[in-house]
């Protein structure tokens, strides 16, 4: 296959008005992180104009060869930035305004470089598939981010950089990307548009950031449109009120991509109540005791605290996948656990099968109800030995996005838990899901299944069973309604071909009774006795017949990473305080720029770790009491920030709180504490109940460690006064030389200048040479 020219595949894109987001994301991806790994080399890949690139098997790439070394020009870069940064207003050039003499018309016509003649470039967006930095000789890591982003608008909305007005159009829209098209992903929006970004202060950083996001761009949350979501609001309460509605609703993942509204059974799941059954010939030797249902036995001991063996339950014979499943479903809670501090395994106790009644009354929705915390434990032996136990056995939850789903869309008002213990308690929730429904539609029943219906469940068990057979064997052809195993391989040597020839062709002899006279049985009388016996039957979809089910007990892992945050929302909307810090965070009104925070002095300091100035400068600011985000891609110091911001408050006598989502940051700050002695002071809590035990012996070696050393505070002030006051004297003496550097004689001449003068000299007498 022949590589194509990239020219092709953009005007492919103008010709269709832009190209779908997959599409253009499996082309330009690759191209992203080719790009990434030139980086990394500290080459530029060749992306000032497109002739390098080509796309090959549907990927945009180009010669590996083409890469070059950067090109530097610093002072032309600084000269369009202090442009900008000499004026304490955001200062941009915008459109020009053309009028049209005939008509008498006005217009705007975005201002692009190189227009006219002379002009020096700024940061605005250039014609012919450059960027500015290209015009005053500057290439480097952050000039293909633009370029990169520019490529990626003009596949997302049909544009050709190389004409003005696909520019123009670029060039007027780069911060609304859906007027060009409306079908964009906001998360895909946002991060073009962040790439784009003339200005390279605001451009995007992180190219192995922005490939990642793209790459999962369906599972982030949109960003947050403050002015979208603030119009029509007056007061500064009801503008609080409506940004934490919004807040906590983003919490929420209502796409059919989430087990938690629509749920599917997976590999990486277990219905425990399915792996229970026993596939016996005739439904009626299975007793209903057999199964595991919520409300049995097993669920009793689970409610009352203790732990129960899997082994007893799951039949491992019948269900070969239940181990597989179970291996996969600890092993998701285990890294959880190690990541974010706590698991998100959970028992779905109660499912509910309901219905979209307007916009979608043919489609059952399949929802957990009821979910308790769990714990799976794995012992190693002869068999696998699985134990499982409930964290809290008294609470169930119920289902936080299933509860949003259902305010939003009929305006119920469903319990936030329920008592487990209450033998009732899973009842009274579908009759209070009944009532609800019924209060605008008398119509919609819900019924309880708390009894199973043995041939549906044996069903779905051997439906599972053979699912997994098929996966281990392969593909499994099938002719007519039969399926064939075949292996090629000894000692299991079973030729495809061989075994349809054994079972339609080979004439199978004559049975006795038939020679006497008695009508022939059919051949596969036992496939078609089973296929009657044990058909899955559900009834026709309707929209009005709602189900809670307690015969499907399934084990899992969900996201409730960010669902923890809703209760904290909801009790912020139940009790509306003044907060001038949110306020301020999320105001719509012009900030003030910051002012110059002034640097610590040294016996005023207690870094722990080095700092460069950037970073003192956020301890200033921290000290003034000033609201402020620091950011920055991974390597660029916000740790070591962090560590001395929590000594420099420790050393000033106050407490400090630092929350993370993810667990590896916590212990990051708190091994930078912990190797200069700080750990004494300090705790990590990454869970609140399985922490207790450690928090409490932590107090107590403290308090034991300082009531018994000896007391050396004044030996160690005194040291720690006599290390300022040795830095004093230093600084003290290059002050000294910098003052005596710019100092004027009597001549008005200073003695830098006479240095600069020196420097000339001698590089002119050596060039003579």
């Amino acid at each position: 296959m022949t590589a194509e020219p990239m020219s092709a595949l953009v005007a492919r894109a103008v010709d269709l008005e832009g190209l779908p987001v997959d599409d253009v994301l499996a082309l330009v991806l690759p191209l992203l992180e080719q790009v990434a790994a030139v980086h990394e080399v500290g080459r530029v890949a060749p992306l000032q104009g497109l002739a390098h690139l080509h796309v090959d098997d549907h990927r945009v790439v180009f010669a590996a060869g083409a890469a070059t070394p950067p090109r530097r020009n610093r002072s032309a870069i600084t000269a369009v930035e202090r442009d900008v940064a000499s004026s304490g207003l955001d200062v941009r050039r915008g459109e020009d305004r053309v009028r049209d003499l005939a008509t008498g018309t006005t217009g705007t016509v975005p201002h692009l470089a190189g227009e006219r003649p002379g002009e020096r470039p700024g940061a605005v967006l250039v014609p012919g598939w450059r960027r500015w930095e290209h015009l005053v000789g500057h290439h480097d890591e952050l000039t293909d981010i633009g370029s990169l982003g520019e490529l990626l608008a003009a596949l997302l909305c049909g544009l050709d950089l190389a004409d003005e007005g696909s520019l123009a159009l670029l060039a007027a829209h780069r911060h609304n990307l859906f007027a060009l098209e409306r079908g964009l992903h906001p998360v895909v929006a946002a991060v073009v548009t962040s790439m784009v970004e003339p200005d390279r202060r605001r451009r995007a950083q992180d190219l192995a950031d922005l490939v990642d996001r793209l790459r999962t761009y369906r599972d982030q949350p949109e960003d947050l449109d403050l002015e979208r979501v603030l119009s029509g609001t007056a007061t500064p309460t009801d503008r609080r009120t409506v940004v934490l509605e919004h807040l906590r609703d983003r919490l929420f993942d209502l796409s059919r991509r989430n087990p938690l509204l629509h749920f599917r059974p997976t590999g990486r799941t277990l219905n425990l109540t399915q792996a229970s059954v026993p596939l016996v010939l005739d439904v009626r030797s299975v007793r209903a005791e057999q199964l595991f249902t919520w409300g049995g036995p097993a669920s009793q001991r689970l409610v009352a605290g203790r732990a129960v063996d899997l082994g007893s339950l799951v039949r491992w014979d019948d269900a070969p996948y239940a181990e597989a499943a179970l291996d996969a479903v600890v092993g998701a809670a285990r890294r959880d656990r190690a990541e974010f501090g706590r698991d998100q395994l959970r028992v779905v106790v109660a499912f509910l099968r309901w219905y979209d009644v307007r916009d979608d009354p043919d489609a059952a929705t399949v929802s957990p109800l009821v979910l308790a915390a769990a714990s799976v434990t794995k012992k190693r032996g002869v068999r696998q030995s699985y134990r499982l136990e409930l964290t809290d056995p008294d609470v169930g939850e119920v289902n936080p996005v299933l509860r949003h789903q259902l305010r939003e869309r009929y305006g119920f008002e469903l319990p936030a838990t329920i008592d487990l213990r209450d033998a009732g308690a899973v009842d009274a929730l579908r009759a209070e899901v009944e009532r609800q429904a019924r209060a605008s539609e008398r119509g919609v029943s819900v019924a309880l299944v708390e009894k199973p219906r043995i041939e549906l469940i044996r069903s779905r068990a051997q439906t599972a069973v053979q699912a997994y057979r098929r996966r281990r064997s392969g593909s499994r052809p099938s002719i007519g309604r039969r399926h064939y195993a075949y292996s090629y391989t000894h000692p299991a040597w079973q030729p495809l071909g061989l075994q349809i020839f054994d079972d339609r062709l080979v004439r199978a002899p004559l049975p006795f009774a038939v020679e006497l006279g008695d009508a022939p049985s059919p051949r596969n009388r036992m496939t078609e006795v089973e296929t009657d016996l044990y058909h899955q039957r559900e009834g026709d979809a309707n929209p009005y017949a709602w189900e809670v089910d307690l015969c499907s007990v399934t084990l899992a892992n969900f996201n409730y990473r960010t669902l923890s945050l809703v209760r904290d929302y909801d009790a912020l909307l139940a009790d509306p305080r003044p907060q001038p810090v949110f306020d301020e965070l999320f105001s719509t009104e012009p900030r003030e720029a910051p002012a110059a925070a002034d640097p610590v002095p040294p016996a005023e300091r207690h870094l722990v770790v080095t700092a460069d100035d950037s970073q003192l400068v956020a301890i200033a600011q921290a000290r003034a009491e000033d609201n402020f985000v620091i950011q920055g891609p991974p390597g660029t110091g916000k740790s070591q920030t962090i560590t001395n911001l929590v000594a420099d408050y420790l050393a000033r006598g106050q407490r400090v709180l630092f929350v993370c989502q993810k667990r590896a940051a916590l212990d990051v700050v708190h091994a930078r504490l912990r190797s200069r002695g700080l750990d004494e002071v300090c705790t990590l809590v990454h869970d609140s109940l399985a922490d207790k035990k450690a928090f409490v012996h932590g107090l107590r070696e403290t308090y034991e460690a300082w009531t018994t050393a000896p007391d050396d505070l004044a030996d160690l002030e005194a040291a720690r006064d006599a290390v300022v006051g040795e830095i004093a004297t230093i600084r003290a003496e290059v002050e000294a030389y910098d003052a005596a550097l710019v100092s004027s004689d009597a001549a008005g001449s200073r003695v830098v200048d006479h240095l600069d003068r020196l420097v000339g000299l001698s590089e002119a007498r050596w060039g003579d040479d």
